[in-house]
């Protein structure tokens, strides 16, 4: 049986009131995390909480709470590299709603290429409009001096990163599954 129209727009309001309530309290984890120098814990608990939207009302819900959120956070935060690397990861959240439509193979690999792209972006922003050129020139010099050697250990380095985002996205994978049985729990108490 179809709900009223009453209803439907009932139903949309408090997935709404509760997307910005989640982009309030990641705002407040955000800003919390940055004043006590816990800025990455604060920012991945923030991309595993914003799963929560996708959870609540879809894709186009997730990728509005994560610009809300992301926006509050250049407010609040006076830290060009913080936001540039929340961007970035709170971005995955989004891109990774979407995916989850796709099939497991062909979603992993552009899982892996969203992470790919957006940490060489983040790498060269973060290089180049934020003036932080000393890394690039360790790394290029960390290279041409050691040889063979110093390739094969920023080819490890790289390789750790993606088995890092392996991790990141079986961990997401472990709370999406705890958080559907929690929020079944919640729903059945009280519809939403």
């Amino acid at each position: 049986m179809e709900r009223p129209n009453g209803m439907r727009k009932i139903q949309r309001t408090k997935r709404v009131v509760s997307s910005a309530l989640l982009a309030a309290l990641c705002t407040v984890i955000l800003v919390l995390g940055y004043y006590t120098s816990a800025e990455w814990t604060a920012i991945f608990v923030v991309s595993f909480l914003l799963w929560i939207a996708y959870e609540i009302g879809g894709a186009s819900l997730c990728f509005m709470t994560t610009v809300v959120t992301n926006v509050l956070a250049i407010v609040f935060i006076p830290n060009p590299a913080f936001l540039f690397t929340l961007a970035f990861i709170s971005g995955y959240t989004p891109v990774r709603a979407i995916l989850n439509k796709l099939n497991s193979p062909l979603a992993w690999g552009l899982r892996y290429l969203y992470f790919n792209l957006a940490f060489f972006s983040w790498f060269l922003l973060n290089t180049y409009v934020l003036g932080l050129e000393d890394i690039l020139n360790f790394v290029q010099r960390y290279v041409s001096d050691g040889g063979t050697l110093s390739t094969v250990i920023v080819l490890i380095m790289l390789v750790g990163l993606e088995v890092m985002f392996f991790i990141y996205e079986i961990l997401f994978q472990r709370f999406e599954k705890i958080l559907r049985r929690r929020l079944t729990d919640f729903t059945d108490k009280f519809p939403m």
